[in-house]
């Protein structure tokens, strides 16, 4: 859901380009993010409420304004759940 939320603010026809990922322990944890996606919805409920998620991107697939093209660089979608110091 923290995801979900995030990407509310993205403009309806946006289609972006990467992984999910979840920040613990001063890392990115690939396997965690997995180990959510496998969940059941209870599960994946208390598993967000620890860790809540970010969303890598390298590329915009899609937006609505056709001036929008290839991000520079990859960046993050975060959470409003982010936890301090996730994205620096």
């Amino acid at each position: 859901m923290d995801l979900a939320i995030a990407a509310m603010a993205l403009r309806p026809g946006t289609v972006l380009d990467g992984n999910a990922v979840i920040w613990r322990d001063g890392r990115l944890d690939f396997a965690a993010a997995q180990s959510r996606a496998a969940s059941s919805v209870t599960r994946a409920h208390a598993l967000a409420a620890r860790h809540s998620a970010l969303y890598a991107w390298w590329d915009v697939r899609q937006h609505p304004d056709p001036a929008i093209g290839v991000l520079p660089e990859p960046a993050l979608l975060e959470s409003p759940c982010l936890p301090d110091g996730a994205a620096g």
